[in-house]
């Protein structure tokens, strides 16, 4: 087997892998924008206030994935895709003059050109992914100041409850977990990403709707609605919007994604009865949990990217000066078939970059 000249590395599974998670942090950011503020001031509790600050940290990191990461998560995969078709070109046009440079300084000239080019590109690639670190950085600050105390101020509250909280809470913990799971597997259920992502209507997982108050017998009370077997808000839990055309894995998916949310429903509306503020803290923390839980894992893909650049451009300077001191026609012909051999592997990511571009804008 001919050893590729500069190869793809393991791109075509990260790529892929951190268009999915990209992909989910959206929908949960939108979920985010999307979800109702607290109007409790008539409660005027410190859990109450602190649940009004998380939303406005986390709604303000929603807004800054969605117009900034988002954005710099794109222009990667448009970096990646000229790289890649760059690579292409010079397969095509140059290579095949690289026999030719033993005894033929113009077509080096040529060549090194080329490989100049292309390794220029990828430092480009390579400053896409840092852009986009940076701003993924800007938001880990916000979750690491805000998340920490606001659970901590949970699970203090929890404490102080009898085991029936306790449980329910652990409950909930469990269907998110498993809800998070099902909107895996739909995005991984479509025939490809662009696919998955767009069986995906922006619905809301968790809408969080104001809490009423009523007076009676002298005492300020909270009332929440209780629910019939299909329950409607105030603790509402609305199934994101998926078509039928998913593979069947994703038909699973979006069967689980229905019951597990109307589960979640009667475990809120159990939780509201015994305390209703805390209950909105923890479906403010569990929505929001979703958003930081698909960003960690968008973060770690991000990481996986820089290692792979940096082979990418290790493999352009060493092709350079492979080329500067080639002096045997059997090296150049080795050398030519090497470059060939990558020929696939890039035309093959430019297809998937196109198709995970295409999921996040459109065209």
């Amino acid at each position: 087997m001919v050893q590729s000249a500069i190869g793809t590395e393991n791109l075509p599974v990260i790529f892929p892998t951190s268009g999915r998670h990209f992909g989910l942090t959206q929908i949960a950011a939108i979920t985010i924008l999307d979800q109702a503020y607290l109007d409790a001031d008539h409660i005027g509790t410190e859990l109450s206030l602190k649940i009004k600050f998380y939303q406005y940290q986390l709604n303000m990191s929603s807004i800054k994935y969605s117009n900034d990461v988002v954005n710099k998560f794109i222009l990667l995969l448009s970096s990646g895709r000229n790289f890649a078709n760059l690579y292409r070109s010079f397969s095509e046009i140059d290579a095949p003059l690289i026999p030719n440079i033993i005894n033929n300084p113009i077509d080096k000239k040529q060549i090194k050109a080329a490989i100049d080019a292309l390794t220029q590109t990828a430092n480009e690639v390579s400053y896409s992914v840092k852009l986009l670190r940076t701003e993924i950085d800007l938001i880990q600050i916000t979750f690491d100041e805000v998340q920490k105390e606001y659970v901590s101020t949970i699970e203090s509250i929890i404490k102080s409850q009898d085991q029936k909280v306790a449980k329910l809470n652990d409950e909930i913990e469990q269907l998110n977990a498993k809800i998070i799971d099902d909107l895996s597997k739909i995005v991984e259920g479509g025939n490809d990403l662009a696919k998955g992502l767009s069986d995906l209507g922006n619905g809301v997982i968790t809408s969080i709707a104001n809490i009423p108050s009523e007076k009676k017998e002298k005492k300020e009370k909270v009332l929440i609605r209780r629910f019939e077997d299909d329950p409607e808000p105030d603790f509402a839990i609305q199934a994101i919007s998926a078509s039928a055309e998913g593979a069947a894995k994703g038909s699973k998916a979006v069967k689980s994604l229905e019951s597990d949310n109307k589960k979640l429903a009667r475990l809120y509306q159990e939780l509201a009865s015994e305390n209703a503020m805390l209950t909105v803290a923890i479906a403010t923390q569990i929505q929001n949990s979703q958003f930081i839980e698909s960003f960690a894992k968008a973060s770690s893909d991000v990481g996986s990217l820089e290692d792979q650049w940096k082979k990418v451009e290790i493999e352009c300077e060493s092709l350079n000066k492979k080329i500067e001191t080639l002096d045997d026609e059997q090296d150049a012909l080795r050398l030519k078939a090497e470059v060939e051999a990558s020929t696939k592997e890039w035309n093959s990511l430019s297809d998937q970059l196109r198709q995970i571009r295409k999921a996040f804008t459109g065209t």
